[in-house]
């Protein structure tokens, strides 16, 4: 976020998910697209592309990773 090479976003009239998925489907260069608490997205790049998908999510008032672009539904 600092240098520039990371941001948190919505995209008016989609949801978070729904974003962070396209991103993905649409094979875009990046090194993480994170669906954050069905609120945002998180998209970083950097020189390496790590490809790394993830959503976050709180347990017990602690921030959660886990694999994989999913639902906060699915994670109930």
């Amino acid at each position: 976020h600092i240098n520039g090479n990371a941001c948190d976003f919505k995209v008016i009239g989609q949801s978070p998910y729904d974003t962070a998925s396209l991103i993905v489907e649409m094979e875009l260069p990046f090194d993480q697209v994170i669906h954050e608490f069905g609120r945002w997205v998180h998209c970083g790049v950097r020189d390496t592309l790590r490809a790394q998908q993830l959503t976050a999510y709180k347990k017990d008032g602690r921030t959660q990773y886990i694999n994989g672009i999913l639902t906060m539904e699915s994670l109930a």
